[in-house]
């Protein structure tokens, strides 16, 4: 099968540093592996696909920001980017932009070539006409939150995409990450005290949970590794060293800045530990970061929240505490803590092999692939679903 993934605008694939595109790069990877053909469309300096292809996406300024690139590739500025997707067999749309679909099959969508789209988020952006179906999100917890009418950082209600109604909840596909186990290996030396955060610096990442977690368990080391690239970062940054300062057990470590070593760093930072703690409060669709972790064979700490409870074996490969209620208000900073130290504690005495056996079994690029490959079989054999359509 010749499978066209468009990997969007915002990052080259795989990215030297955060960013949803590794799980294209690895889903790439993995359906050459497989023995089928990739056509990846990716920005410039992207790498080629084994045994595929790479056409690149001109980044574009549309209206004095960057991006675009469909709208122009629509207006000719991208003929090889559209001739490339016409030529496959079904075309996949990692972005959730739709765009691709349009540029290369028309304007109206008239097209034999099978299509499908993956929203990476919990945020909802509804596919805009004419392709308002065949939609796959990444987890459970992602068609749950969107079923609700609520985006995943602050619980406000969604609105429809240019006016639109949201999504057809009942008819989405569900498709959750999968990661390199070849490069997301265990280490045989591991340091058992150490508790370790990966991750962007975000507030919302739930990181003021992590003084007060270190507090209650003084006999554990915590780091909390990440990269500064943009000023948002640099302000949370500023702001969580004041809330660190004073603990301890707590410290900050740099990653290197995204490029050469950047994903060996994090990586080995993640097998060295003994646990790894996820506090995230607002819905994460499905944390990559807990899934390299179990891969490393590292049991995971974390709120049982968004997609997180879909990726972890629970008492076998990670420990789950209930979000407080109420949170941020009342006395819920601190009852989180004491259920995130708990979940710590009892991560502590997990098995790391079977951990690692777990994310072999569930977690693997090679799994995803196949859950793909089974939608792109559907679609070729004329199964459509979304709003209007028969679900076959």
């Amino acid at each position: 099968m010749k499978v066209g993934l468009y990997s969007g605008v915002l990052q080259r694939c795989p990215p030297d540093g955060y960013g949803a595109e590794v799980a294209t790069w690895d889903l790439a990877r993995a359906l050459a592996c497989l023995g089928h053909t990739v056509t990846l469309a990716a920005p410039a300096g992207s790498r080629v696909p084994p045994g595929g292809s790479l056409v690149e996406i001109p980044l574009v300024a549309e209206n004095g920001s960057p991006g675009g690139s469909w709208v122009a590739a629509e207006k000719g500025a991208a003929p090889d980017v559209v001739e490339a997707m016409r030529g496959c067999d079904v075309i996949h749309d990692l972005s959730c932009s739709t765009q691709v679909h349009v540029a290369a099959c028309g304007p109206r969508g008239e097209c034999a070539i099978p299509h499908l789209y993956t929203a990476n988020g919990i945020s909802w952006r509804d596919p805009a006409p004419p392709a308002r179906h065949n939609v796959v999100v990444v987890s459970h917890a992602a068609r749950l939150a969107a079923a609700a009418g609520h985006d995943h950082w602050w619980g406000t209600p969604l609105s429809g995409t240019e006016g639109f109604p949201g999504p057809p909840i009942p008819e989405t596909r569900v498709v959750r990450y999968g990661c390199d186990l070849d490069f997301y290996r265990p280490s045989a030396d591991y340091e058992r005290d150490l508790v370790v955060y990966i991750g962007r610096p975000h507030e919302h990442k739930g990181l003021s949970f992590l003084p007060l977690v270190a507090r209650l368990l003084p006999d554990l080391r915590f780091v909390c590794a990440w990269g500064v690239t943009s000023l948002v970062h640099a302000k949370a940054v500023t702001y969580l060293e004041k809330k660190f300062d004073g603990v301890r057990n707590l410290t900050i470590l740099a990653l290197p800045p995204p490029g050469p070593g950047h994903h060996e760093a994090k990586r080995d930072l993640l097998a060295r530990a003994a646990v790894a703690i996820h506090p995230a409060t607002y819905l994460d669709a499905c944390p990559r970061t807990v899934i390299e972790a179990q891969s490393c064979g590292v049991p995971v700490a974390a709120f049982d929240r968004g997609g997180v409870p879909e990726l972890v074996h629970p008492g076998r490969t990670g420990a789950l505490a209930m979000f407080p209620e109420g949170w941020p208000l009342g006395d819920s900073w601190e009852s989180g803590a004491h259920a995130l130290a708990m979940s710590v504690r009892s991560a502590l005495e997990m098995d790391r092999e079977y951990v690692r056996r777990w994310a072999v079994a569930v977690h693997g690029a090679e799994r995803m692939a196949r859950d793909y490959l089974a939608l792109y079989g559907a679609l070729a054999r004329g199964v459509r679903w979304g709003r209007g359509l028969t679900v076959s």
